[in-house]
């Protein structure tokens, strides 16, 4: 059996596709920037009879995803399945949304997504069966007010899809 590895399995989204997979019999890796929050919700699926493993990784580091999907092939199982739910939802008027409050919304939500299709096709593609699944956001598709850093993160994510 492979594993489906959550990268953003969070409180909302991110925990509930996590979830849903562990109830279908997925072995399921959760990832957040919080070791704690993580084996918290991988115990969850643990004590509803699914199997989970637990880590932290920053997404937005190259190294780091590319060591988190070997350690998950080598330690866990081969990965079949990959959701990339990570972003931050921020909402801040233009003249208040800083160059680097942009650029680490836009490494979150779009860059690490980038990181992800790559670990995907490096690890999935030889075995010539690979899914990666995005979630977005209506500001994907046309932002509202205060929302450019988020919007155009999102809008990104969905052309690299």
């Amino acid at each position: 059996m492979g594993a489906a590895i959550i990268l953003g399995a969070g409180d909302g989204i991110g925990g509930a596709i996590a979830r849903w997979f562990g109830q279908g019999g997925k072995h399921v890796v959760v990832v957040r920037r919080d070791l704690e929050k993580a084996q918290n919700l991988a115990d969850e699926i643990a004590a509803a009879g699914g199997t989970a493993s637990a880590f932290d990784t920053d997404v937005r580091d190259p190294d780091a995803m590319s060591a988190l999907f070997q350690t998950v092939e080598e330690t866990v199982a081969p990965v079949d399945v990959c959701v990339y739910n990570a972003g931050a939802n921020t909402k801040r008027p233009l003249l208040e949304t800083t160059p680097k409050l942009f650029r680490q919304v836009w490494e979150l939500a779009c860059f690490g997504g980038f990181l992800a299709a790559q670990e995907c096709a490096r690890h999935m593609a030889p075995r010539g069966k690979a899914t990666l699944l995005y979630t977005s956001a209506t500001a994907g598709l046309m932002a509202r007010a205060g929302y450019a850093a988020f919007g155009s993160a999102k809008f990104g994510l969905r052309a690299i899809a």
